[in-house]
């Protein structure tokens, strides 16, 4: 079970990752 802020912020800088 993982929380939604968490999820939130994994996918924000995976995201953040991606753009590079």
């Amino acid at each position: 079970e993982i929380p939604i802020p968490f999820r939130s912020l994994v996918y924000k800088s995976w995201a953040r990752a991606f753009h590079t």
